[in-house]
């Protein structure tokens, strides 16, 4: 299909010109407002989230990036985007129409041949070029074409294309307002059979841009927190067994009110909890910790109950049973070949072991209280180190603590190990 949309392209281009229709210096120059168009909104799309929270820091702790006003931002950029296409456009009117469609026909055949060879399931968007190209035989032969029929060829443009406007910031977060803005670029060069004749883009231009502005304002009056839209919060208590010391921690970038209470907003996360993040969606980090009053929290029992040599490998078996009430174990190594894991009878995968981030054994969600017992095979003058954190979903009904309700407008965080008790406990076996 690819092949065929490239070989109608240089039969219409052959007749463009024997026509007299297409003009190779005015083809040149419709490059440009194509490029302006690209560039600036690809630029603003790629700087929009950043710079959106800069201005607004709460958005940092909506960790999926998609904020309650995110329909509001993607209306903007849309029609910021549409707005600078018509501005370009407008710039460069005197070019006829016919000229303006090569340039975004070569565009979208280079984007289709690029599908067609390194994403193969995207290769339908062909579709809307074949729509294209039609429209763009129509405008040759015909100087005032019916538009009516130039809408409906439309129509397989607006299908296909649109959905991705939103989909693509909903389920990835605003980061992806580059996509938003570019999709609606690309999808207005494919609309230019229709826009080409438009006499008046700058008032389109104008109207659209007002619009962005009109939405941006609406997004900025809703950018708080409130009981419908509530503010995410964290809250961790993390007893050192080692040090016999304890920590409050949260994944808070800004300390709320309920956060405040116990950690301060000048607080840094000492490199000890940094260097070994606890398993979350987004691979999150604490932000902030500050001290806790030390609790009678009952410890792991961590049993060693096999240490023996076989030729130049070394096994080792231990158990970690649970002393209290507990939701999640996870185990961190030193960094040591392990040739051979296995977890609750499971084989752990060379791939896996060869492939471990920052130490990272295994997550282990325990059900009823149960143990978790490690086998390992190591080189026999290895010294095997692990770190164990042990976690209760307990912390506000816990009856050693006093942590408060959170407000109405707070929500505990997604994503992260929260309002958790987590013993940390590290042992070494020489």
């Amino acid at each position: 299909m690819f092949g065929l949309a490239v070989i109608l392209f240089l039969i219409l281009f052959v007749h463009g010109v024997r026509k007299k229709v297409l003009d190779l210096r005015e083809i040149a120059k419709g490059f440009l407002p194509l490029l302006i168009a690209l560039v600036i909104n690809g630029i603003v799309g790629f700087y929009s989230w950043p710079i959106l929270k800069l201005l607004y820091p709460q958005y940092n702790d909506i960790l999926h990036g998609f904020t309650y006003n995110g329909y509001v931002y993607i209306t903007a950029f849309v029609f910021f985007s549409v707005g600078t296409c018509f501005w370009a456009y407008h710039k460069f009117s005197k070019i006829t129409t016919p000229n303006l469609l090569v340039a975004s026909s070569i565009l979208w055949l280079i984007i289709c041949g690029a599908l067609s060879v390194n994403l193969q399931g995207g290769s339908y968007l062909i579709i809307p070029v074949y729509a294209f190209l039609a429209s763009f035989l129509i405008i040759i032969n015909q100087k005032k074409p019916n538009l009516y029929v130039l809408f409906v060829l439309a129509l397989p443009v607006l299908w296909i294309l649109t959905p991705f406007v939103k989909m693509l910031p909903v389920a990835l977060g605003l980061k992806m307002i580059i996509a938003a803005t570019l999709l609606v670029t690309l999808t207005f060069f494919l609309l230019l059979p229709i826009f080409g004749f438009y006499v008046k883009k700058k008032r389109f231009a104008r109207l659209s841009l007002l619009l962005f502005f009109g939405f941006m304002i609406s997004a900025h009056f809703n950018s708080g927190f409130s009981k419908e839209n509530a503010r995410p919060t964290s809250l961790l208590y993390v007893l050192d067994a080692d040090t016999n010391s304890a920590k409050w921690a949260t994944y808070d970038i800004q300390i709320s009110d309920w956060t405040a209470q116990y950690i301060g907003k000048n607080n840094n996360a000492p490199e000890k909890l940094a260097d070994k993040t606890i398993s979350s969606k987004y691979g999150s980090g604490f932000a902030s910790v500050s001290d806790a009053p030390l609790k009678e929290i009952n410890l792991p029992i961590i049993e060693k109950s096999r240490d023996t040599i076989i030729g130049n490998d070394r096994i080792l078996e231990i158990c970690i049973k649970p002393q209290r009430k507990v939701n999640r174990l996870e185990v961190f190594t030193n960094d040591i070949a392990i040739s051979k894991a296995i977890v609750n009878g499971v084989v752990l995968s060379d791939y896996y072991l060869q492939n471990r981030k920052h130490g990272k054994l295994i997550t282990h969600y325990i059900s009823d209280n149960d143990n978790t017992e490690l086998q390992f095979s190591i080189a026999k003058d290895s010294v095997l180190e692990l770190t164990f954190y042990e976690a209760s979903n307990d912390l506000l009904d816990n009856p050693l603590f006093t942590v408060p309700s959170r407000p109405e407008d707070n929500i505990p965080m997604p994503f992260v190990l929260n309002d958790a008790i987590v013993v940390v406990k590290t042992i070494k076996f020489d």
